[in-house]
């Protein structure tokens, strides 16, 4: 999926072609549109074509249903407004979907040409205020790494410098699984490396080079992961979508014992010394 965000595309998925060429005629003229006749071809379409910043299925169709279809798009860009046909659904059915896909709008149908277009039209205004939202949140969120960064940086710098390493690593990584939201790359290895704060200056270059500690101080260094994850928490915002990734401790006790760990295949130890 390309990274551009200001999108006006929609991806419409209908298995009746009659009704994917009603909404052709309808849409062409106003807005760029893609069309799939199935939840697969509609996963296709996004993955290669998009991104879009909206994606209208029918319920009803084989294999996998609209709902479904909806919420697997929205693993894939929570960003992306969904709508969604109802059809002939039932009430039961439809109350299950927008909660499972977190869809912004149900259509009935059929939906004249006037009713679909202001769809659109308030289906592109609760995208733009999504990524406005986001856009303010990532401004923020980048000042506040900018001044933790200068604190690490003039009062830690043997961890300052390992998190820029970490960072540039990540970054590396995430540009190779097409992750785009660099700026949690950016906050996680700042983060990871604020709990050091809390070790004396000659036991933190104890635990930089990797010496005996006492078992109380890697006791402490094995809860760096969760202080971190407590300070992201207390922004909602990203509290809400953060996850923990933790680490093993008795690999920990290895390396701060002064036993070599293995690095990973593919990914040298030293590129995060």
């Amino acid at each position: 999926m390309k990274s551009d965000r200001t999108t006006r595309s929609i991806l419409f998925v209908d298995d009746e072609p009659s009704v994917l060429e009603s909404l052709r005629r309808v849409v062409e003229t106003h807005y760029p549109a893609t069309f799939a006749k199935s939840a697969k071809e509609a996963i296709e379409a996004f993955e290669q074509q998009g991104p879009f910043a909206m994606v209208i299925s029918d319920f009803r169709m084989p294999n996998l249903n609209g709902a479904e279809l909806l919420l697997e798009i929205r693993n894939r860009d929570p960003d992306v407004v969904t709508m969604l046909f109802t059809g002939a659904a039932g009430f039961d059915d439809v109350s299950e979907a927008v909660r499972m896909g977190q869809i912004y709008r149900l259509i009935g149908k059929p939906c004249g040409a006037k009713e679909m277009l202001q769809n659109l039209e308030d289906g592109f205004r609760q995208y733009d205020a999504i990524r406005a939202e986001k856009n303010l949140l990532e401004q923020t969120l980048n000042g506040a790494v900018s001044a933790l960064t200068t604190i690490l940086s003039a009062t830690e710098p043997l961890f300052f410098g390992r998190a820029q390493r970490v960072k540039k690593l990540a970054f590396k990584l995430a540009d190779h699984m097409g992750i785009h939201d660099q700026w949690r790359l950016e906050l996680a290895s700042t983060f990871a490396y604020l709990g050091y704060l809390n070790l004396p200056p000659a036991m933190q270059e104890r635990v930089y080079h990797k010496r005996i500690v006492p078992d109380k101080v890697t006791h402490l260094i094995e809860g760096f992961p969760r202080f971190a994850a407590d300070l992201v928490k207390k922004n909602p915002q990203v509290g809400e979508d953060r996850q923990h990734h933790y680490f093993d401790s008795s690999r920990l006790r290895h390396q701060l014992a002064g036993r070599r760990t293995r690095p990973s295949p593919g990914l040298g130890h030293s590129a995060c010394q």
